[in-house]
């Protein structure tokens, strides 16, 4: 029997933080990338810089460390570096014209009719897709030393994921030699630091390379300035890296500076793009003076502070959450990351948890990452987060919005991150003016859509050069509506009125009027999104199954939002009739979950998007617990798509089963992830890498210990505790996760049983309380709260 003692308190985020384990996360290797890489033989599309290399960011800057010794290459990028441009031509104009022939075809079965119809009305126009553009690296910062790796001993390269910094170290003779590196978000600078033992120097010429062939860097004292313009666009882009160096002398030539006989050498670098979303077409003011003043107060601060700046900073984010799923050995702790993720797929058959260490730091990588891709005032975290080592990058690194963007940020409200979700909420806020201009296009709506690709420039048309012309790659038109969605969870999470008045609710609104206008009504009084396609699978349909459950679940979501303002007139009035009659879930002839209106599903088939099952996970409309019927199905399509996947579709399938509440599923996902779709590095391999495989990851860990997506009767959250616990986390604890409603909650487990759960209400909110499957506890606050914890 569970009691419940209320203790008033003034409980904080920061107090929790002594209590946490204090574990530490490195991604270890014994041999520069470089190296590593020359041993090993690896497919072209895993190259050195995504499989060996280790990142560092700040959400601005991002760097990808080699680890050379003899060579040592910093590569990084910004932001908000992308060729293309804004085009204000992208759509086929009146496409919606042809919308009632295509939909008269369908309706009469005239499938073949219908799609080469559709491919007449769904594109965009060819400059369009020649300006769409692509995310574009800076260059590379490269170091010679003439330091043999040879010669040294004790050579080690690792990422601190606790400390957000990169550090190698080597002893050379009688001397120890040290570099740490990091990117600092209060300095807005990358800051590296070569440092031999006392007696010791140093030589150190540092250069600059780039495939931006028209950027020449040039020294000014002790800077090398690199100014230049993007591709395309023409946009100003400018870096400054700086020298300071104790001891030794420093001389420059032709763009690069070296540095002969320090003990210490450090460097400092300042970067940004003119890109302004508030500008004419997007660009602003060139940075360079802006670039000067940051590196100036950066370098007027000795290192050290430099350093406990970026610590606190940094540890303000990271320390809110501690997990622990028990202790692996010291020999595996010490094991290169290559070696120890071998070693866990060898050892799954004798051990079902037998490096608990390893999944922990998976876990806390997937909030480092996010910690360091996206902070506010950046932009969000793309297909690669904020490393790029290429002028043309897979898929053009860019915002695919039919999961992958929309999955990078999963985890940022149940992790205690919702600040790193802020660059999101601003990117979605960019592209409804342009996606009012498609909408009207394409459907002939209100509101604002999006189509399954976008970058930085408010590209919301279909693309036509994507999926070799296949309009089901380019042709789900229901993206902006998932991406609205993380609108409401941003709300769910904080909690914030005024937000949700001043800057949520108009785009969740407008996101509403489309769901609303785009809709093809039926001869039975049903509302449908015909035409439509399911996401990168499959044929036109009557009805793609994603496209309603995301249409569903945002009527509900604005209708929520609508009635917590005090909102209520016809314009609300139309979202909830077409709610209330939208195309009902379909069963087919296997008892699975169909994917389109028409009953197509194919057993055999192991495509990697299940996105007809958007409603059991992010949405909320299936449930085991709720609506068995449909759960069922759903487990049927879940056995049919199989336990394999690309690395971004087993986190899917991952989050799927937690849904599903089904803890040892949820971990064989999780271990064919880290045995089969991990670089050394820890990166997400879909192949080649992309990074929302370790964000759903991330996301899915923390959805078998809570989940608090379901109401009770009188509309509070109930948080769900240890929904889909494994075997094979028998004792453990997790620390300062975060339930919707702005609860934080602290649970430790013995033997498959809670040992302990405290409970933090932020906004002094009322919930339920789910244990073993039950609903057990109702807990009301005392009205004079506003904050207070309960312990159980």
């Amino acid at each position: 029997m569970i009691t419940t003692k209320i203790i008033m308190s003034a409980l904080f985020c920061a107090s929790l933080q002594s209590a946490f384990a204090n574990t530490a996360y490195d991604i270890k290797h014994d041999k520069p990338a470089m190296m590593q890489a020359k041993e090993k033989r690896f497919h072209p599309r895993d190259p050195v810089w995504q499989k060996y290399c280790l990142p560092i960011g700040n959400g601005k800057i991002g760097a990808m460390v080699y680890g050379g010794v003899e060579q040592e290459r910093i590569n990084f990028t910004i932001d908000s570096l992308w060729s293309g441009k804004v085009d204000k031509d992208q759509n086929i104009v009146d496409s919606h014209k042809g919308i009632d022939k295509l939909r008269s075809m369908l309706m009469n079965d005239e499938y073949d009719a219908a799609h080469k119809q559709a491919k007449q009305l769904i594109g965009s126009s060819a400059s369009a897709d020649k300006n769409f553009g692509t995310f574009q690296t800076f260059g590379d910062l490269v170091f010679d030393t003439g330091i043999k790796f040879e010669s040294v001993s004790d050579y080690q390269r690792k990422l601190d994921i606790n400390n957000a910094l990169s550090v190698v170290e080597f002893t050379m003779g009688k001397h120890k030699y040290t570099r740490t590196a990091f990117v600092s978000h209060p300095d807005q600078c990358l800051v590296l630091r070569f440092e031999v033992s006392a007696g010791g120097s140093q030589n150190i010429k540092l250069g600059f390379e780039t495939p931006n062939k028209d950027w020449v860097p040039r020294v000014n004292g002790n800077d090398i300035v690199i100014s230049g313009k993007a591709a395309q666009n023409h946009m100003p882009v400018n870096a400054r890296i700086r020298v300071k160096h104790e001891g030794g002398s420093l001389k420059s030539t032709a763009g690069i500076i070296s540095v002969e006989g320090a003990r210490v050498v450090e460097f400092y670098l300042a970067a940004d793009t003119a890109f302004d979303y508030k500008a004419p077409n997007r660009i602003g003011e060139a940075p360079d003076q802006e670039v000067l003043e940051t590196l100036n107060a950066a370098t007027t601060k000795p290192y050290e502070q430099l350093l406990e700046r970026h610590l606190n900073d940094f540890k303000e984010l990271f320390d809110r959450v501690s997990l622990d799923l028990g202790d692996s050995s010291t020999e595996l702790r010490n094991m290169p990351m290559e070696a120890r993720l071998k070693s866990y797929g060898e050892h799954l058959e004798k051990s079902s948890n037998p490096d608990p260490d390893l999944v922990e730091t998976l876990y806390q990588y997937g909030r480092y990452l996010l910690i360091a891709s996206s902070r506010p005032g950046t932009l969000p975290a793309n297909l690669q987060g904020v490393w790029n080592n290429s002028l043309t990058p897979p898929w053009a690194a860019d915002y695919h919005i039919n999961i992958n963007l929309q999955m990078n940020y999963w985890l940022a409200g149940p992790t205690n991150l919702i600040e790193c979700e802020e660059p999101l909420l601003e990117f979605i806020e960019s592209l409804v003016e342009p996606g009012r201009i498609t909408a009207k296009e394409y459907f002939n709506s209100e509101g604002w859509m999006a189509y399954h690709a976008t970058n930085i420039w408010g590209h919301t048309a279909p693309r036509v050069g994507r999926g070799k012309g296949q309009l089901t790659w380019k042709a789900l038109s229901s993206c902006s509506l998932w991406l609205s969605h993380h609108l409401y969870e941003h709300f769910a999470y904080r909690q914030d009125k005024t937000q949700l008045r001043e800057e949520l609710w108009p785009v969740l609104a407008e996101a509403a009027d489309f769901a609303a206008g785009y809709l093809h009504k039926l001869p039975d009084g049903t509302y449908t999104s015909m035409p439509s396609w399911s996401s990168e699978h499959g044929l036109i349909s009557k009805g793609a199954i994603t496209d309603i459950a995301t249409t569903r679940e945002i009527l509900q979501c604005a209708l929520e939002c609508a009635q917590i303002l005090g909102v209520n007139n016809e314009r609300t009035e139309k979202w909830k009739n077409r709610k209330d009659n939208l195309l009902a879930y379909k069963i087919g002839q296997y008892g699975q979950l169909q994917e389109w209106y028409e009953d197509r599903d194919d057993p055999k088939d192991k495509h990697r998007h299940i996105n007809h099952l958007w409603g059991l996970h992010p949405g909320t409309q299936i449930s085991p617990l709720k609506t068995p019927e449909l759960a069922k199905a759903a487990l049927i399509t879940l056995e049919h798509r199989g336990d394999g996947a690309t690395g971004w579709s087993l986190g899917w399938k991952l989050n799927f089963w937690t849904r599903m509440r089904n803890g040892e599923k949820a971990m064989m996902l999780l271990n064919n992830l880290i045995k089969g779709k991990l670089y050394p590095n820890l990166f997400d391999v879909h192949p080649p890498f992309q990074i929302d495989g370790n964000f759903g990851a991330t996301a899915g860990v923390t959805e078998m210990l809570l989940q608090s997506q379901e109401r009770d009767s009188e509309g509070r959250y109930v948080l769900d505790i240890l929904p889909a616990l494994p075997a094979s986390w028998p004792t453990g604890s997790v620390q300062g996760i975060k339930a919707r409603g702005d609860f934080e909650v602290d649970i430790s487990w013995e033997a498959g049983q809670i040992k302990s759960l405290s409970i933090t209400s932020l906004k002094g909110k009322e919930f339920a309380l789910r244990l073993n499957g039950e609903v057990k506890t109702k807990i009301h606050r005392p009205k004079s709260a506003e904050k207070m914890t309960w312990k159980f």
